[in-house]
C-alpha cells in the first residue's frame, strides 16, 4: 500500500514539471501581427 502511495505521489511531482510557462504577448504585438495579416490579405486580394 505504501509503495502505491509513493508511486502516485511521484507521478504528481513529475507532472508538475511538465507545465511549460509561455511568455505573455503584449497588446502591441497583437496589433502589429494583425496589421501584417491584413496587409498580406490585401495583397492576395489584389492579385
Amino acid at each position: 500500500m505504501i509503495r502505491i502511495l509513493l508511486f502516485l505521489i511521484s507521478l504528481q511531482a513529475v507532472s508538475a514539471f511538465a507545465v511549460e510557462i509561455t511568455p505573455r504577448i503584449t497588446d502591441r504585438e497583437i496589433v502589429e501581427s494583425l496589421a501584417e495579416l491584413r496587409a498580406g490579405q490585401k495583397a492576395l486580394e489584389e492579385k
